[in-house]
């Protein structure tokens, strides 16, 4: 990420010895600063960083920016510490430049928050998934599990922030994955094959179980019951494919299939009872999981002693609850800077 904005001016002696009396930078546990800083100068503080960060404040911005630290020696520590957390983010792109700007006078300070999750969304979130949703036969919110009884008999339970439309013919049973993952429970029947395009390929199966996971990457298939057979679209238009047996996953793109192991695939599916299962898995992976699940982000801040990894279940019923589980087991700080938009970092 592009380096943060200095801070304007120079602290005051108060400032300075307020600082060194409650340092912003200190290694604390993310309660102990909340404890520091009330909710509403956190929004405060994180408000400014990002109208400051963007390179678009004007002359006013920066003389109503300069009261406002000067205000309180609070000001100034809260500021810091935005800043200090952002630092840590390496791996998080700095906010780029809106244009234009409503207004560039604060009225209050909930507009303001406004603008700085609207510039948050633009970084973090990406596109909206409305589109696909008007295309499609079933979807689901963020942190939404569904299950749909087909009228062929077959179950299909729809994942977290996911789209499908659904085509039944006299010949073919046509399910496509718009966005997400779903999970299928195939009921038999021969004469009409049962598959899942996703855009650059499709499984197809006659009687069985297994899931399909689309990313912006690639396609992931696990099966728990029976065969499939999954095939890749690649760039020259030709097929490639490959057969799967109960307990094999694989993946494919516009570069062919790829087998990716056996193992005990009902844990890619454990999503169905509300769980997530990781067994020795980077804690960064483990994170961007359950920020699946979470409406709003999710951030890890950089490990400063390498990559953590964790072994264990997390309840999907309270995305909190787990949050506290991580921060129990793996030693880390939750900073909650408002219900959409939470930090993990490091305790010590």
């Amino acid at each position: 990420m592009s380096g943060s904005p200095p801070i304007e001016g120079a602290p005051t002696k108060e400032q300075k010895a307020m600082t060194q009396r409650n340092p912003a930078s200190t290694n604390r546990p993310a309660d102990d600063q909340q404890e520091r800083f009330p909710e509403s100068l956190v929004e405060e503080a994180t408000t400014w960083f990002v109208r400051m960060t963007t390179g678009d404040a004007s002359t006013e911005d920066r003389q109503l920016f300069q009261r406002w630290l000067e205000q309180s020696p609070t000001h100034w520590a809260a500021y810091s510490e935005a800043k200090k957390l952002w630092d840590e983010l390496g791996q998080i792109p700095a906010p780029a430049a809106v244009s234009p700007t409503p207004s560039r006078r604060f009225t209050g300070w909930k507009p303001g928050l406004a603008a700085c999750f609207a510039l948050l969304a633009c970084v973090l979130f990406g596109q909206s998934a409305t589109l696909e949703n008007l295309q499609s036969t079933y979807f689901t919110s963020v942190g939404e599990i569904r299950q749909i009884t087909l009228s062929d008999r077959s179950v299909l339970f729809l994942n977290t922030d996911s789209a499908v439309n659904i085509e039944f013919t006299e010949h073919c049973r046509c399910i496509t994955l718009l966005r997400g993952e779903a999970y299928f429970e195939v009921s038999k029947n021969p004469a009409r094959p049962f598959e899942v395009h996703t855009g650059i390929g499709r499984t197809r199966a006659v009687g069985t179980a297994f899931s399909v996971r689309k990313t912006q990457q690639d396609t992931r298939v696990a099966v728990t019951e029976g065969r499939v057979e999954i095939a890749s679209e690649l760039n020259n238009a030709e097929f490639q494919s490959l057969l799967l047996n109960a307990g094999d996953t694989a993946f494919y793109d516009r570069n062919g299939v790829q087998p990716s192991g056996s193992h005990v695939a009902d844990n890619t599916a454990a999503w169905r009872h509300g769980k997530l299962i990781f067994i020795n898995r980077p804690l960064s992976e483990v994170v961007s999981e359950l920020d699946r699940y979470h409406a709003g982000k999710i951030v890890l801040a950089r490990q400063p002693g390498g990559e953590q990894h964790f072994t264990g279940v997390l309840n999907l019923q309270d995305t909190g609850q787990a949050l506290m589980a991580l921060e129990q087991t793996q030693s880390l700080s939750i900073l909650e800077i408002t219900p959409l938009l939470i930090f993990l970092r490091a305790s010590h």
